[in-house]
Formats: C-alpha cells, structure tokens, sequence
C-alpha cells in the first residue's frame, strides 16, 4: 500500500484535529486538560520521534502555511482578548504583582540558559551565541499565557474573584511585555555580528511600527468600521484584513508577523472583534492550531538523544514550575492577598499553552535555538500548564484546611520588630471585634504592593 503525500496529510490531519477533540470529549480528561493541551500531546506523539517513525516521512515544512495563518487568527483573538473588560480595574498591587512575577523568572531563566550554553550546547542555533541565548531562555521561563489562563479562570469560576481578576491583568501585561522582549531579541539575533546595530535598529524599528500601528492602522480601522455595514461577514473580513496588514508591518519592519497579528487585535473596534471573534476563535481553535503544533513537532528529529533530553526537560521544567510559582506567590502575599488566594495565582501563572510554543518557534525560525530546544520546552510548556489545575486545587484544600481550625505555625509582629511564632489549636484561636479570625485577615500585615494596610492585633493585644 502506498501513502501519497496527499494521503499522508490526511491522515496527520484526522490525527491532529479529530482524535484531540474526541479524547478531550471524555470526561475525566475532559477535566485535566485543556483541549489545546491534548492537542500539543497527541502532535508530538505523531512527531519522528515517537510513533510518526511508522509512517513515510512528510515533505518538509507541509504545515508550515495553514500553522502560521492559525498563528496568527489565534493571536489577533488573544489580542482582543487582552483589552480588558471595563469591570477589571488595574491596580496598583497589580503592577507590583506582574512586575515581580516576571522580573523574577527573568533572572532565573537567564542562569538556566548559561547553564544550558555549557552543559546542552546543543541547545542553542547558529546565533544563539553569547547573551541572546540566554535572554532567550528567560523568556520563555517567564511566559504566562492569557487565552490558556482565561479558559482556566473560567473553568474555575475564578472570574469574580480578586484572585480571578488579578491573574487576567498580570497575564495581559506579561503577553504585552512577551512580545517586546521578543522582538528585542529576534531584531538583536539578526545583527549578531554588530549587536550595537541591532539595538539601534530596535529603538527605530519599534517607534515606527507603534506610530503605524496603533495609530495610523487603528485610525483607519474605526474609521472603515464606522461606515461598514454592522454584520458578521463584514466584520469578519474587516478583522483579517487589519490583522494582515498589522502582520505584513510588523515583518516588514523587522518583528515577526505573529507580533503585528497580537497587537491588531488589541486595536480592534470592540464590536468588530466580537462578531469576528465569534467565527474565528472555533475555527482556530478546534480545526487549524492542531497543524501549527504538527508542524512544530514534525521539527523534531528522530536521532534525538532522548536520555540527553529527558535530563535537560526535567531540570528546565523543574526549574520553570517553581521560578513562576514562587514569584507569583510571594508577590500576590506581600500585595495583600490572603495565604490562600496567593498561591492560587502562583498556580495559574503556570499557564504557558500555545504562547510559549509560538515564541520557542520564532526563536526557532530565528536560528537562535535548535530542534532539541524546541522538543524540550515544548515539553515544558505542557507539564506546567497541565500543572496549574492541580496546583490551584491543592491551594484551595490547604486554605480549607486552614479555615478549619487545622492547628499550624502562626507568625506574629510585636511591637519589638522580632518575629515570633506561635502553635495554637483552634480553640485557642484569637478573634477581632466582628468575631473574624485573626489568622484569617490577610491585612493584619501591611502590603507592600499598593494595598493600603489595615488594622491588625500585635502579640500583646494592642491595636496596631
């Protein structure tokens, strides 16, 4: 029997779109993962690596153009997605939270990827030399994705909480900063040999393109909108001929066409994105983002050293998972959130999802990084994101367990400025005035991040 290239990309196509959705129809799984996490799943079991060995080899890059057009539909929705709501107030403890929550796995990627330089050099591409790589590396560390995020907020019926409302604006702004960074990177990676020209092309290239864009092309857009007929095939059409051109600027100008795709949708009239986005979000999501993740996984090669690589996704993982969780957390505490809800966000900011394999692919694309670069983080990308649900449900037993008088350590600030700490059983728990348990206000300290601080109880019972 003979497979035909045509009879090939059928088969990889029914393998991509349709058993992801029938697998995620299943209940249980259903309720673990996300159905663009079964999807990456099911593509890299199909790559050569693994059960794709079986099959003819597929002509290079197949995927490749209906992978970018999903790209790009995906992100203008992302985009659209990223003008928040007007209910969703940013806060200055927001800005606290997204700065150290970022700032932190920044700095943490950036010694992983000296680490990777000398112990997985094969890791980084032909310019991929010096501190591109590891700048490269933290980003993708510090990746939060919004639409992977979003969809698990919901799940968790999270969206009217603070913590809900917290980790969506700390997620647009990390998106916002993804794709600054990157196209800092990717201009830099082009002008390896003079980097300084890289950099001067940078501060050109950007200002240009944000005059263009955000003022010129959005002008323009309200201005058509205004005068075209107020239907869904209307806006449809309107929405991908602003995001193409935002995407042919973008390239042209020397970023990458997946940025210019993001930032169309953020300029978007609001009720063009929505009738669009209503036609484009199915269709991206459910039929064409399988072919990008194929195309990436056809990327990987079959002579991998899989021992190598296993030892190199374990420690990336590892050291991804707890960068983003621990920075999330401890930066949610000290804006003021109670213990609970802090490593709730710690948790969600674990989403990466298609984000973090569109940018590994740019940086690809870019000759930053390698084929095994890009089987490892996208391993990654799916571990921590698979991870957060979990993390979030063990966040919310151990507020219950705490809520319920679980006796644990208790640390108080007299006012001598030492810390102490004190174990106490629940019969002994100490209560305010309107009977609230002291070890349940989450302001008995004050906040460091915008929050204004309340009154709490010092250890010898004044108020403080």
């Amino acid at each position: 029997m003979h497979f035909g290239t045509a009879a090939l990309f059928a088969v990889f196509a029914f393998t991509g779109v349709v058993v992801p959705y029938a697998l995620w129809r299943v209940a249980w799984i259903r309720t673990v993962a996300p159905l663009g996490m079964i999807q990456l799943a099911v593509a890299l079991l199909s790559s050569p690596l693994c059960l794709g060995r079986a099959l003819p080899p597929l002509p290079p890059g197949i995927f490749e153009p209906l992978s970018w057009i999903a790209v790009m539909l995906f992100l203008f929705v992302a985009g659209g997605h990223a003008q928040l709501d007007r209910g969703v107030a940013v806060q200055r403890k927001h800005l606290g939270i997204a700065v150290a929550s970022l700032v932190i796995p920044l700095a943490v990627g950036a010694v992983l990827g000296q680490w990777l330089r000398i112990a997985h050099p094969d890791f980084a591409g032909p310019l991929g030399g010096g501190a591109v790589f590891s700048f490269a590396v933290a980003i993708c560390v510090a990746v939060t994705a919004l639409p992977m995020l979003a969809i698990l907020v919901a799940d968790l019926d999270l969206y009217s909480s603070a913590v809900g409302r917290a980790a969506l604006v700390v997620a647009v702004m990390h998106d916002m900063a993804l794709w600054l960074l990157l196209a800092a990177v990717l201009l830099i990676a082009r002008s390896a040999e003079a980097p300084l020209v890289g950099v001067a092309a940078l501060f050109l290239a950007v200002p240009v393109a944000i005059v263009a864009i955000f003022i010129a092309i959005r002008a323009l857009a309200h201005w058509l909108w205004e005068r075209t007929a107020k239907t869904d095939r209307a806006a449809l059409v309107s929405a991908c001929g602003l995001l193409l051109c935002c995407a042919t600027i973008s390239d042209v100008f020397g970023l990458h066409l997946a940025i210019g795709a993001f930032l169309a949708g953020t300029i978007a009239p609001r009720d063009m994105f929505r009738r669009a986005a209503a036609a484009i979000e199915p269709i991206s999501t459910v039929v064409l983002l399988p072919f990008f993740f194929l195309a990436a996984a056809q990327t990987v090669p079959a002579s991998l050293d899989v021992a190598h690589l296993i030892e190199a996704t374990f420690v990336v993982t590892t050291v991804a998972l707890v960068a983003k969780f621990l920075a999330g957390a401890v930066s949610a505490r000290l804006a003021g959130f109670s213990a609970e809800d802090s490593l709730v966000l710690g948790s969600l900011l674990q989403c990466k999802g298609l984000m973090e394999i569109v940018a590994v692919i740019m940086l690809r694309d870019a000759k930053i990084v390698s084929a095994e670069f890009v089987a490892s983080f996208i391993v990654m990308s799916l571990v921590t994101t698979l991870a957060a649900k979990p993390l979030v449900g063990c966040s919310r037993a151990l507020g219950r367990l705490r809520q319920s008088g679980f006796p644990g350590p208790r640390v108080l600030m007299p006012r001598s400025g030492k810390l102490m700490f004190e174990s106490r059983r629940p019969a002994e728990a100490a209560l305010a005035p309107d009977g609230r348990r002291l070890d349940d206000d989450i302001s008995g300290r004050a906040p460091i991040f915008g929050a204004r601080p309340q009154q709490g109880r010092h250890s010898d019972g004044s108020r403080g």
